[in-house]
């Protein structure tokens, strides 16, 4: 537990202080964190009781989207593709973990 907490502070960290470091070019990029079968409602609860502290730090820091799955079953390689580009399985050609194919260039931030 302790480092998973430990991730999700660096993790905060290196978001905060990235987006301020003159150094970047006008190119943004993004860090998708997705926990993997993680119940939603059981990890709002434990967010709400401070029992993952690190994950209400980026909530606090406005990192922590609420999204609701439509259009296909929760299965991580068509919910990634469609968080990355926020375009439809049909689109993307991703239907399950074991049927698709690399999201095109241009296509994800």
């Amino acid at each position: 537990m302790r480092k998973a907490i430990k991730l999700w502070l660096l993790l905060f960290f290196i978001l905060f202080f990235g987006c301020f470091c003159p150094c970047y070019s006008e190119t943004q990029n993004a860090i998708l964190i997705s926990w993997d079968g993680a119940q939603r409602s059981h990890l709002v609860e434990l967010i709400d009781a401070n029992k993952v502290p690190g994950i209400k730090s980026l909530k606090d820091a406005g990192a922590f989207v609420e999204i609701k799955i439509e259009g296909h079953e929760t299965c991580t390689s068509v919910g990634h593709a469609q968080m990355l580009t926020g375009l439809t399985s049909e689109i993307m050609n991703v239907y399950n973990n074991q049927n698709y194919k690399p999201i095109p260039k241009g296509y994800t931030i």
